[in-house]
Protein backbone atom coordinates (compact mmCIF):
# COMPACT_ATOMS: atom_id res chain seq x y z
CA UNK A 1 0.00 0.00 0.00
CA UNK A 2 1.31 3.44 -0.98
CA UNK A 3 1.29 5.51 2.22
CA UNK A 4 0.99 8.72 0.21
CA UNK A 5 -2.27 7.41 -1.21
CA UNK A 6 -3.47 6.55 2.31
CA UNK A 7 -2.51 10.02 3.50
CA UNK A 8 -4.65 11.63 0.79
CA UNK A 9 -7.69 10.15 2.53
CA UNK A 10 -6.59 10.60 6.14
CA UNK A 11 -4.99 14.05 6.21
CA UNK A 12 -8.23 16.02 6.82
CA UNK A 13 -9.82 13.59 9.29
CA UNK A 14 -10.23 13.86 13.07
CA UNK A 15 -9.71 10.78 15.24
CA UNK A 16 -10.47 9.71 18.78
CA UNK A 17 -7.96 7.04 19.89
CA UNK A 18 -8.88 5.05 23.03
CA UNK A 19 -6.27 2.75 24.67
CA UNK A 20 -5.67 1.88 28.33
CA UNK A 21 -2.08 0.64 27.86
CA UNK A 22 0.03 3.75 28.32
CA UNK A 23 3.16 2.66 26.43
CA UNK A 24 1.15 1.30 23.49
CA UNK A 25 -1.04 4.40 23.54
CA UNK A 26 1.94 6.75 23.28
CA UNK A 27 3.73 4.83 20.53
CA UNK A 28 0.58 4.32 18.45
CA UNK A 29 -0.41 7.97 18.92
CA UNK A 30 2.86 9.03 17.27
CA UNK A 31 2.04 6.86 14.25
CA UNK A 32 -1.55 8.14 14.02
CA UNK A 33 -0.39 11.73 14.35
CA UNK A 34 1.52 11.38 11.08
CA UNK A 35 -1.65 10.42 9.21
CA UNK A 36 -4.52 12.44 10.66
CA UNK A 37 -5.37 16.12 10.99
CA UNK A 38 -6.23 15.76 14.69
CA UNK A 39 -5.81 12.86 17.10
CA UNK A 40 -7.29 13.01 20.61
CA UNK A 41 -6.52 10.23 23.09
CA UNK A 42 -8.55 8.70 25.92
CA UNK A 43 -7.48 6.14 28.55
CA UNK A 44 -10.65 4.00 28.67
CA UNK A 45 -14.19 3.74 27.33
CA UNK A 46 -15.70 6.08 29.91
CA UNK A 47 -13.06 8.73 29.23
CA UNK A 48 -13.51 8.23 25.48
CA UNK A 49 -17.27 8.73 25.72
CA UNK A 50 -16.79 12.01 27.62
CA UNK A 51 -14.27 13.25 25.04
CA UNK A 52 -16.61 12.24 22.21
CA UNK A 53 -19.45 14.31 23.70
CA UNK A 54 -17.17 17.27 24.48
CA UNK A 55 -15.84 17.32 20.90
CA UNK A 56 -19.37 17.40 19.53
CA UNK A 57 -20.42 20.20 21.88
CA UNK A 58 -17.39 22.28 20.96
CA UNK A 59 -17.35 21.78 17.19
CA UNK A 60 -20.95 20.89 16.36
CA UNK A 61 -19.79 17.70 14.61
CA UNK A 62 -18.47 14.26 15.55
CA UNK A 63 -15.05 12.69 15.14
CA UNK A 64 -14.58 11.27 11.66
CA UNK A 65 -13.13 8.06 13.08
CA UNK A 66 -12.91 6.30 16.44
CA UNK A 67 -10.03 3.82 16.90
CA UNK A 68 -10.29 1.89 20.16
CA UNK A 69 -8.94 -1.04 22.12
CA UNK A 70 -11.71 -3.47 23.15
CA UNK A 71 -10.77 -4.90 26.55
CA UNK A 72 -10.38 -1.91 28.93
CA UNK A 73 -11.26 -1.16 32.57
CA UNK A 74 -14.19 1.02 33.70
CA UNK A 75 -15.92 0.74 30.31
CA UNK A 76 -14.76 -1.55 27.49
CA UNK A 77 -14.57 -0.50 23.87
CA UNK A 78 -17.73 -2.35 22.82
CA UNK A 79 -19.86 -0.63 25.48
CA UNK A 80 -18.38 2.71 24.50
CA UNK A 81 -19.08 2.01 20.82
CA UNK A 82 -22.69 1.09 21.56
CA UNK A 83 -23.19 4.40 23.40
CA UNK A 84 -21.52 6.33 20.56
CA UNK A 85 -23.74 4.72 17.92
CA UNK A 86 -26.83 5.78 19.87
CA UNK A 87 -25.81 9.41 19.31
CA UNK A 88 -24.32 8.96 15.82
CA UNK A 89 -25.40 5.76 14.05
CA UNK A 90 -23.08 6.52 11.10
CA UNK A 91 -19.91 6.73 13.22
CA UNK A 92 -16.94 4.84 11.76
CA UNK A 93 -15.19 2.68 14.38
CA UNK A 94 -12.06 0.52 14.12
CA UNK A 95 -11.26 -1.85 16.99
CA UNK A 96 -7.77 -2.97 17.92
CA UNK A 97 -8.06 -6.38 19.57
CA UNK A 98 -6.14 -9.45 20.71
CA UNK A 99 -6.73 -12.98 19.44
CA UNK A 100 -8.33 -14.09 22.71
CA UNK A 101 -11.14 -11.48 22.65
CA UNK A 102 -13.55 -13.44 20.44
CA UNK A 103 -16.65 -12.75 22.58
CA UNK A 104 -16.04 -9.02 22.27
CA UNK A 105 -15.51 -9.37 18.54
CA UNK A 106 -18.89 -11.03 18.07
CA UNK A 107 -20.62 -8.11 19.80
CA UNK A 108 -18.63 -5.64 17.71
CA UNK A 109 -19.60 -7.45 14.49
CA UNK A 110 -23.28 -7.19 15.46
CA UNK A 111 -22.78 -3.43 15.89
CA UNK A 112 -21.57 -3.18 12.29
CA UNK A 113 -18.20 -1.57 13.03
CA UNK A 114 -15.94 -0.50 10.17
CA UNK A 115 -13.05 -2.87 10.82
CA UNK A 116 -10.63 -4.70 13.15
CA UNK A 117 -6.87 -4.62 13.65
CA UNK A 118 -5.06 -7.38 15.51
CA UNK A 119 -2.41 -6.67 18.12
CA UNK A 120 0.46 -6.21 17.61
CA UNK A 121 -0.22 -3.87 14.72
CA UNK A 122 1.30 -4.73 11.37
CA UNK A 123 2.01 -1.71 9.25
CA UNK A 124 0.67 -3.13 5.97
CA UNK A 125 -2.58 -4.31 7.57
CA UNK A 126 -2.87 -0.96 9.33
CA UNK A 127 -2.38 0.95 6.06
CA UNK A 128 -4.87 -1.23 4.14
CA UNK A 129 -7.50 -0.82 6.87
CA UNK A 130 -7.02 2.96 7.00
CA UNK A 131 -7.23 3.21 3.22
CA UNK A 132 -10.48 1.27 3.06
CA UNK A 133 -12.21 2.96 6.00
CA UNK A 134 -10.96 6.50 5.40
CA UNK A 135 -11.80 6.36 1.70
CA UNK A 136 -15.35 5.45 2.71
CA UNK A 137 -15.44 8.32 5.22
CA UNK A 138 -14.18 10.83 2.64
CA UNK A 139 -16.66 9.62 0.04
CA UNK A 140 -19.50 10.02 2.52
CA UNK A 141 -18.32 13.50 3.51
CA UNK A 142 -18.09 14.50 -0.14
CA UNK A 143 -21.66 13.30 -0.73
CA UNK A 144 -22.79 15.22 2.36
CA UNK A 145 -21.02 18.36 1.15
CA UNK A 146 -22.63 18.06 -2.28
CA UNK A 147 -26.00 17.53 -0.64
CA UNK A 148 -25.48 20.61 1.54
CA UNK A 149 -24.46 22.63 -1.52
CA UNK A 150 -27.52 21.45 -3.45
CA UNK A 151 -29.74 22.25 -0.47
CA UNK A 152 -28.18 25.70 -0.13
CA UNK A 153 -28.61 26.35 -3.85
CA UNK A 154 -32.22 25.20 -3.62
CA UNK A 155 -32.83 27.57 -0.70
CA UNK A 156 -31.21 30.43 -2.62
CA UNK A 157 -33.33 29.67 -5.68
CA UNK A 158 -36.45 29.51 -3.51
CA UNK A 159 -35.53 32.83 -1.95
CA UNK A 160 -34.99 34.35 -5.39
CA UNK A 161 -38.30 32.91 -6.60
CA UNK A 162 -40.07 34.32 -3.54
CA UNK A 163 -38.51 37.72 -4.19
CA UNK A 164 -39.51 37.59 -7.84
CA UNK A 165 -43.04 36.55 -6.89
CA UNK A 166 -43.20 39.41 -4.40
CA UNK A 167 -42.08 41.89 -7.06
CA UNK A 168 -44.54 40.39 -9.53
CA UNK A 169 -47.37 40.75 -6.97
CA UNK A 170 -46.34 44.35 -6.32
CA UNK A 171 -46.28 45.02 -10.07
CA UNK A 172 -49.73 43.46 -10.48
CA UNK A 173 -51.07 45.60 -7.66
CA UNK A 174 -49.49 48.72 -9.16
CA UNK A 175 -51.09 47.88 -12.50
CA UNK A 176 -54.46 47.49 -10.80
CA UNK A 177 -54.03 50.86 -9.09
CA UNK A 178 -53.23 52.43 -12.47
CA UNK A 179 -56.16 50.59 -14.02
CA UNK A 180 -58.41 51.94 -11.27
CA UNK A 181 -57.25 55.50 -11.92
CA UNK A 182 -57.83 55.16 -15.68
CA UNK A 183 -61.23 53.56 -15.11
CA UNK A 184 -62.35 56.33 -12.77
CA UNK A 185 -61.21 59.03 -15.18
CA UNK A 186 -63.05 57.30 -18.04
CA UNK A 187 -66.26 57.07 -16.05
CA UNK A 188 -66.02 60.70 -15.02
CA UNK A 189 -66.03 61.62 -18.70
CA UNK A 190 -68.82 59.19 -19.55
CA UNK A 191 -71.03 60.33 -16.68
CA UNK A 192 -71.13 63.81 -18.20
CA UNK A 193 -73.17 62.49 -21.11
CA UNK A 194 -74.66 59.18 -19.97
CA UNK A 195 -76.82 58.43 -16.96
CA UNK A 196 -75.22 55.45 -15.19
CA UNK A 197 -76.30 53.08 -12.46
CA UNK A 198 -74.86 54.06 -9.05
CA UNK A 199 -71.90 51.67 -9.11
CA UNK A 200 -71.59 49.70 -12.30
CA UNK A 201 -72.01 49.72 -16.06
CA UNK A 202 -73.78 46.79 -17.68
CA UNK A 203 -70.69 45.71 -19.64
CA UNK A 204 -68.41 45.68 -16.58
CA UNK A 205 -69.26 42.13 -15.42
CA UNK A 206 -66.06 40.48 -16.65
CA UNK A 207 -63.93 43.27 -15.28
CA UNK A 208 -65.67 43.01 -11.90
CA UNK A 209 -65.08 39.27 -11.63
CA UNK A 210 -61.41 39.75 -12.43
CA UNK A 211 -60.96 42.40 -9.76
CA UNK A 212 -62.88 40.37 -7.19
CA UNK A 213 -60.59 37.41 -7.94
CA UNK A 214 -57.53 39.59 -7.28
CA UNK A 215 -59.09 40.97 -4.11
CA UNK A 216 -59.91 37.49 -2.79
CA UNK A 217 -56.43 36.17 -3.63
CA UNK A 218 -54.33 39.09 -2.44
CA UNK A 219 -56.20 41.08 0.17
CA UNK A 220 -59.21 39.23 1.61
CA UNK A 221 -57.22 37.59 4.45
CA UNK A 222 -56.01 41.02 5.60
CA UNK A 223 -59.54 42.44 5.33
CA UNK A 224 -60.82 39.61 7.53
CA UNK A 225 -58.07 40.22 10.07
CA UNK A 226 -58.93 43.95 10.20
CA UNK A 227 -62.61 43.03 10.55
CA UNK A 228 -61.77 40.78 13.50
CA UNK A 229 -59.74 43.53 15.18
CA UNK A 230 -62.57 46.05 14.82
CA UNK A 231 -65.10 43.53 16.14
CA UNK A 232 -62.93 42.89 19.20
CA UNK A 233 -62.65 46.61 19.91
CA UNK A 234 -66.43 47.05 19.58
CA UNK A 235 -67.07 44.22 22.03
CA UNK A 236 -64.68 45.86 24.50
CA UNK A 237 -66.32 49.28 24.00
CA UNK A 238 -69.89 48.00 24.41
CA UNK A 239 -68.95 45.96 27.48
CA UNK A 240 -67.35 48.90 29.32
CA UNK A 241 -70.78 50.16 30.48
CA UNK A 242 -70.49 53.58 28.90
CA UNK A 243 -67.19 54.52 30.56
CA UNK A 244 -66.02 57.39 28.34
CA UNK A 245 -62.35 56.95 29.25
CA UNK A 246 -62.34 53.28 28.23
CA UNK A 247 -64.18 54.10 25.02
CA UNK A 248 -61.75 56.89 24.14
CA UNK A 249 -58.78 54.56 24.56
CA UNK A 250 -60.11 52.22 21.85
CA UNK A 251 -61.34 54.83 19.34
CA UNK A 252 -57.94 55.68 17.71
CA UNK A 253 -57.09 52.02 17.09
CA UNK A 254 -60.53 51.37 15.62
CA UNK A 255 -60.13 54.37 13.29
CA UNK A 256 -56.73 53.08 12.17
CA UNK A 257 -58.21 49.69 11.26
CA UNK A 258 -61.04 51.30 9.31
CA UNK A 259 -58.51 53.46 7.46
CA UNK A 260 -56.43 50.39 6.54
CA UNK A 261 -59.56 48.59 5.36
CA UNK A 262 -60.57 51.53 3.16
CA UNK A 263 -57.03 51.83 1.74
CA UNK A 264 -57.19 48.25 0.50
CA UNK A 265 -60.58 48.82 -1.13
CA UNK A 266 -59.18 51.88 -2.91
CA UNK A 267 -56.97 49.56 -4.98
CA UNK A 268 -60.06 48.24 -6.77
CA UNK A 269 -62.03 50.55 -9.04
CA UNK A 270 -65.43 49.02 -8.39
CA UNK A 271 -65.23 49.66 -4.65
CA UNK A 272 -64.43 53.35 -4.94
CA UNK A 273 -67.71 54.50 -3.39
CA UNK A 274 -67.43 51.95 -0.60
CA UNK A 275 -63.86 52.95 0.26
CA UNK A 276 -64.74 56.67 0.10
CA UNK A 277 -67.63 56.19 2.53
CA UNK A 278 -65.39 54.26 4.90
CA UNK A 279 -62.70 56.96 4.74
CA UNK A 280 -65.36 59.58 5.48
CA UNK A 281 -66.49 57.54 8.49
CA UNK A 282 -62.86 57.18 9.61
CA UNK A 283 -62.44 60.95 9.44
CA UNK A 284 -65.53 61.44 11.64
CA UNK A 285 -64.30 58.85 14.16
CA UNK A 286 -60.91 60.55 14.37
CA UNK A 287 -61.96 64.19 14.42
CA UNK A 288 -65.44 64.45 15.99
CA UNK A 289 -66.08 64.07 19.67
CA UNK A 290 -68.61 61.48 20.73
CA UNK A 291 -72.02 62.64 22.03
CA UNK A 292 -72.17 63.43 25.73
CA UNK A 293 -75.22 61.26 26.35
CA UNK A 294 -74.36 57.69 27.26
CA UNK A 295 -77.43 56.34 25.47
CA UNK A 296 -76.45 58.09 22.23
CA UNK A 297 -72.95 56.65 22.43
CA UNK A 298 -74.32 53.16 23.03
CA UNK A 299 -76.69 53.48 20.05
CA UNK A 300 -73.78 54.47 17.81
CA UNK A 301 -71.73 51.42 18.73
CA UNK A 302 -74.70 49.06 18.53
CA UNK A 303 -75.42 50.40 15.05
CA UNK A 304 -71.72 50.07 14.22
CA UNK A 305 -71.79 46.47 15.41
CA UNK A 306 -74.76 45.82 13.10
CA UNK A 307 -72.77 47.38 10.24
CA UNK A 308 -69.83 45.07 10.97
CA UNK A 309 -72.17 42.10 10.71
CA UNK A 310 -73.21 43.22 7.23
CA UNK A 311 -69.56 43.83 6.33
CA UNK A 312 -68.78 40.26 7.40
CA UNK A 313 -71.55 38.98 5.14
CA UNK A 314 -70.09 41.09 2.31
CA UNK A 315 -66.71 39.42 2.85
CA UNK A 316 -68.29 35.95 2.76
CA UNK A 317 -70.10 36.73 -0.50
CA UNK A 318 -66.86 38.19 -1.84
CA UNK A 319 -65.10 34.88 -1.29
CA UNK A 320 -67.94 33.16 -3.18
CA UNK A 321 -67.77 35.74 -6.00
CA UNK A 322 -71.48 36.47 -5.60
CA UNK A 323 -71.44 39.87 -7.28
CA UNK A 324 -75.24 40.22 -7.35
CA UNK A 325 -75.30 40.12 -3.55
CA UNK A 326 -72.24 42.37 -3.28
CA UNK A 327 -73.96 45.14 -5.24
CA UNK A 328 -76.89 45.09 -2.88
CA UNK A 329 -74.68 45.06 0.22
CA UNK A 330 -72.45 47.85 -1.14
CA UNK A 331 -75.38 50.24 -1.21
CA UNK A 332 -76.62 49.04 2.19
CA UNK A 333 -73.21 49.52 3.83
CA UNK A 334 -72.70 52.96 2.29
CA UNK A 335 -76.07 54.00 3.71
CA UNK A 336 -75.17 52.54 7.12
CA UNK A 337 -71.86 54.41 7.24
CA UNK A 338 -73.59 57.70 6.41
CA UNK A 339 -76.07 57.04 9.21
CA UNK A 340 -73.32 56.23 11.71
CA UNK A 341 -71.42 59.38 10.73
CA UNK A 342 -74.54 61.50 11.26
CA UNK A 343 -75.23 59.84 14.61
CA UNK A 344 -71.62 60.50 15.65
CA UNK A 345 -71.99 64.17 14.63
CA UNK A 346 -75.45 64.24 16.27
CA UNK A 347 -77.01 65.26 12.95
CA UNK A 348 -79.67 62.60 13.13
CA UNK A 349 -83.29 62.06 14.05
CA UNK A 350 -84.23 60.34 17.33
CA UNK A 351 -83.47 56.63 17.55
CA UNK A 352 -87.19 55.73 17.44
CA UNK A 353 -87.35 56.96 13.83
CA UNK A 354 -84.40 54.75 12.89
CA UNK A 355 -86.09 51.76 14.39
CA UNK A 356 -89.08 52.38 12.13
CA UNK A 357 -86.83 52.70 9.08
CA UNK A 358 -84.89 49.53 9.90
CA UNK A 359 -88.01 47.45 10.17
Amino acid sequence: MDFKLVYEYTKELTVLYVEDNESLRESTYKVFNNFFKQVDIAIDGDDGLEMYSAFHQKHGEYYDLVISDINMPVMDGVEMGQEILVHNFAQSIIYITAYNEISYLLEAIKMGVSGFLIKPLKIDEFANMLYKVCQSICDRKMVDQHYDQIEEMAMQMQSQNDELQKKNDELEKSMRVLDTMVYKEHHVQVEKTVELEPCLLANDTERIQEQISYLVKDDLPELKELHHEIDSLLIEIISCNGDLHSISENIPEMATHFSSYASILQLYSFYGELSKSMLDLTHIIKSVQLPDEEESRLNIFLFLESFMHVLGKWQDDLALLQQDKLNYLDASMISDMVTISNMWKQEVAPIEEFELELF
